[in-house]
């Protein structure tokens, strides 16, 4: 067997304990893994839509084929 630079790691790794945490701790875990996984799904798929957005609205903008009416400008809602 060829060696890779890790002499005695196969046998330090034999003495590290490992705990698996209890079948209800393991649902509670892929719960929450779930949600964000979902949630990040839903990010990505509004951040497509925004891009798509500005990608059309921003040459428009720049060009003055559309305009900002001037009492909207600068407010945020």
């Amino acid at each position: 067997m060829a060696t890779t630079g890790n002499i005695g790691f196969e046998e330090e790794l034999r003495k590290v304990s490992i705990v698996k945490p209890s079948v209800n701790i393991q649902m509670k875990f892929q719960d929450m893994i779930f949600n964000i996984l979902r949630k990040l799904n839903v990010i990505e798929k509004e951040n497509e839509k925004l891009s798509l957005l500005r990608d059309t609205l921003l040459p428009k903008l720049m060009s003055g084929e559309i305009r900002v009416p001037p009492d909207t400008q600068g407010e945020v809602s």
